[in-house]
Order: C-alpha cells, then sequence, then structure tokens
C-alpha cells in the first residue's frame, strides 16, 4: 500500500519491507533475508557493520563478527522492549478495548497482506468457493433425502 502511494506521489518505487516471507524454509531465511528487510538494512549499516570493522583488526576475522551480532542482538532487542513506549506509558494510554482492537485490526490487516496475495494468485480462494459450493449441494440433498 505505501509503495503505492510513494510511487503516485514521488514518482519512485520503495524498497519492499517483506520478501515473500510465507515461502521461508527456516527462521534464519524467514528473519534474516524475508521479514522486515528494511529494520533488517539499518541494523546492518548502523550496528553490524561499524562494530565488525573497528573488532575484525583486533580480534581477527574468525572472532570479529561475534561483538557485531551480540550488540546488533542488543540494539534489536532494545528496539523490541519499546523503550519509548515504556518512558510514556503513564502519561499516554489507550482503553484496554481499543487497545485490543487495535491489535486485532493490525493483525488481521498484517496476516491478511502477508499470507492472501499467494493463496489468490495459486486459485485457492476459487477452489475454496467451488468447494462450499459443492458442500451446499450435499447438504441440501442431504435435506432433502431425509423428508
Amino acid at each position: 500500500m505505501s509503495g503505492v502511494i510513494a510511487r503516485t506521489m514521488l514518482g519512485q518505487d520503495l524498497a519492499p519491507l517483506f520478501d515473500e516471507p510465507y515461502l521461508s524454509t527456516s527462521l534464519q531465511q524467514f528473519w534474516g533475508r524475508r521479514w522486515n528487510l528494511m529494520v533488517n538494512s539499518i541494523l546492518r549499516s548502523a550496528v553490524y557493520d561499524p562494530v565488525c570493522r573497528i573488532s575484525t583488526p583486533v580480534l581477527g576475522k574468525k572472532l570479529g563478527t561475534l561483538p557485531g551480532v551480540f550488540l546488533t542482538f542488543v540494539v534489536s532487542g532494545l528496539m523490541h522492549e519499546g523503550v519509548i513506549k515504556k518512558s510514556v506509558n503513564n502519561r499516554w494510554k489507550l482503553n484496554k478495548w481499543v487497545s485490543r482492537i487495535l491489535t486485532l485490526g493490525f493483525i488481521s490487516g498484517t496476516g491478511f497482506w502477508l499470507f492472501f496475495p499467494q493463496l489468490i494468485r495459486n486459485g485457492v480462494d476459487l477452489k475454496a468457493i467451488s468447494e462450499y459450493g459443492i458442500m451446499l449441494e450435499f447438504v441440501k440433498n442431504k435435506l432433502h433425502v431425509g423428508r
């Protein structure tokens, strides 16, 4: 959706945020190469690469990447803990029902966006509609036979 808006307003394409994560064959591939590519790119350029440039000459090629991996996970963990959310939590709090509705909306929207395009591309939606029609006919026939 944001890509369409950016293309319309700016005349440029945005880099994709995801790369068909539902096709992942491992957790490593899911988190490292298919899920939230923008954050992956930001953490790599802002944390991992600079730390590796500093630590590799000191620790050598074999151990030089370890501090980069560790600090990247620390920064990612801080981002996921919601440090900013915690700092404004007492002043800026939504009603729990509003929060639940927004959460369910987000999960539904992203779930739809992530999984349904692939299903529609493969015609699963049309097959399901067809099978529901067959099931409806079956039930209807069973109800008429029982009379």
